[in-house]
């Protein structure tokens, strides 16, 4: 499991209509993280991968997605200390890994609120 269930309906208190809202919000978040670390990849722009990893652990871990928090940290990580080369290379397989966890973490939480 990529969603920690018992993490997300503690902090909810059980609220299914407000893990909707916060799974409906980051839906719409997840065409925009695609996008940005696709083409930051695309155009070697570490600053701006670092912007949007760091951007997406917040919804991350609102979700109780630990896991894939550390991987976007590590991420963020590399890209702190990025002195050139390629960054597809050095993080592509991270992003789509990324992307991959966040395609099985939808799969999992409209598992959970059609329950």
């Amino acid at each position: 499991m990529i969603v920690d269930l018992t993490f997300l309906q503690e902090a909810t208190d059980g609220n299914k209509e407000l893990i909707q809202q916060l799974v409906d919000l980051f839906r719409e978040q997840v065409d925009e993280f695609r996008g940005e670390m696709e083409d930051s990849l695309a155009e070697n722009d570490a600053e701006r991968l670092r912007k949007v990893a760091h951007k997406a652990k917040g919804s991350i871990s609102a979700l109780g997605m630990m896991d894939v928090r550390a991987s976007l940290q590590e991420m963020e990580d590399v890209c702190i200390g990025y002195n050139g080369g390629s960054l597809k290379e050095e993080l592509g397989e991270k992003v789509e890994s990324f992307l991959r966890d966040i395609r099985q973490a939808l799969s999992e939480l409209d598992e959970y609120l059609a329950s």
